[in-house]
């Protein structure tokens, strides 16, 4: 995808599953053109590592929801490079910086304790898990 071995690429990611995903960017970040294939990284997804047009992608992502049960998968914002020699180095430095960002985001469950991402918090400081026992319908 590229141009460096897979098991590298994996060191560098956070965590499993990756999924590789075919994403209009136009769904992504209004009005890119092109088609990207994404390895998402992590669970909740923590970085989101592309190529495209003889670039490589690295971007922080963001989920929000389509009605109750439809989780979308969205960019917060991205970086591009040119695939080259110096692609490793910038890779490894990349996703680091992105999943930095994404964490960044997360909350502790004031009830059960678990950091995770917005898109899983409540108002009131409860994930989703947690206000479900207190009656909530999602």
């Amino acid at each position: 995808m590229l141009g460096i071995e897979v098991a590298r690429l994996l060191d560098w990611l956070p965590g499993e599953p990756w999924l590789p995903q075919a994403v209009d960017l136009t769904d992504l970040q209004g009005g890119l053109p092109g088609e990207v294939l994404w390895l998402a990284a992590g669970h909740p997804i923590l970085v989101l590592v592309g190529a495209a047009s003889g670039e490589a992608v690295v971007a922080v992502p963001k989920i929000t929801w389509d009605g109750p049960y439809t989780p979308v998968l969205g960019v917060v914002s991205e970086k591009r490079h040119q695939l080259g020699e110096d692609l490793a180095v910038w890779l490894a430095t990349e996703i680091s910086v992105a999943r930095t960002a994404r964490e960044a985001t997360f909350s502790t469950c004031v009830r059960c304790e678990q950091r995770l991402g917005p898109e899983s918090m409540q108002d009131d400081g409860l994930c989703q898990s947690c206000a479900t026992q207190d009656g909530v319908v999602f």
